[in-house]
């Protein structure tokens, strides 16, 4: 299973609070999880150690390392990355998805940062509803957020 396989779980209700960086994070543990990286934890345990991370998840989703950014603003916006990038907009509100499809990105709270879309739960978007003043994108690789939640915070 993939990391945008995973996205496409819903979250059970866990007593954390809900944000896109939550969820990323709880997808990627989710798949560190499966493939070995860390020990398999129940999903309660695993969103009780994402909302105990030193500095909280956003800072540790802001910190990660990106490959490159792109600019989904304009007229003609590039096509998205590849399925299972992580995207990243680094601007206020700071926000988190994962490609999920070929015009398709998947996160939580996307209704406060994308304006074509209506709810606040995990929700799938297209390019079309990217927010023009928030078109740059950082991009993540999959491996890159699956090795941090596995190995770096053992989630």
């Amino acid at each position: 299973m993939s990391l945008a396989a995973q996205a496409s779980v819903p979250i059970p209700p866990s007593g954390v609070q809900m944000t896109c960086h939550v969820a990323v994070w709880f997808w990627a543990a989710q798949e560190a999880q499966r493939i070995g990286l860390t020990a398999a934890k129940s999903p309660l345990a695993t969103l009780q150690r994402i909302g105990a991370m030193a500095n909280g998840p956003q800072r540790a989703m802001m910190n990660l390392p990106h490959v490159g950014a792109v600019n989904f603003a304009g007229v003609n916006p590039p096509n998205l990355p590849p399925i299972g990038t992580v995207l990243r907009w680094n601007s206020l509100p700071t926000h988190s998805a994962i490609v999920t499809g070929g015009d398709a990105i998947t996160g939580y709270n996307q209704a406060a940062f994308l304006p074509g879309v209506v709810s606040a739960f995990r929700t799938t978007a297209r390019r079309a509803d990217f927010h023009p003043n928030h078109g740059l994108v950082y991009m993540i690789p999959e491996a890159t957020v699956v090795q941090a939640a596995g190995l770096v915070f053992n989630l």
